[in-house]
C-alpha cells in the first residue's frame, strides 16, 4: 500500500494479505486537529475524531481503491492537511463450492 500526502501528516495501513473481504486498519499521524474525514474508495465515508484512534474499513469486492483522509479543524472550518492511500483487494482461492440440486448427474 502506498501513501502521499504532506510531509506533516501521513497515513498508515496494516491488513491481513490482499484477498477479499479485506479489512484495513488505518492510522493517521496527525493528533492536532478536531476531526478526520474518511473516504474509504468504495463509496463509503466516515468522519471521526483522533480520540477514535485508529479507524477499520472491510474491502468486499475486488478492486483499486484510493483511501483519502482530511484533517479538519472546527475553529476556522478550512480542510486541513490531507493524505491518501491505494487499497487493492484481490481475489481469495476458491475456499467453497455449493451444487444444487443435491444430486448431480454428468453425461459424456
Amino acid at each position: 500500500m502506498a501513501c502521499s500526502g504532506s510531509p506533516s501528516f501521513e497515513l498508515t495501513a496494516s491488513g491481513s494479505g490482499d484477498q477479499i473481504p479485506l479489512t484495513v486498519t488505518f492510522t493517521p499521524s496527525e493528533t492536532d486537529v478536531d476531526e478526520l474525514r474518511w473516504d474509504f474508495g468504495d463509496d463509503e465515508t466516515l468522519t471521526s475524531s483522533v480520540e477514535d484512534g485508529s479507524v477499520s474499513h472491510t474491502y468486499s469486492t475486488i478492486g483499486s481503491y484510493t483511501v483519502t483522509v482530511v484533517a479538519q479543524n472546527r475553529d476556522n472550518g478550512e480542510p486541513g492537511d490531507s493524505a491518501s492511500l491505494n487499497v487493492i483487494a484481490t481475489a481469495g482461492m476458491l475456499n467453497h463450492i455449493s451444487l444444487s440440486p443435491d444430486s448431480l448427474t454428468v453425461l459424456p
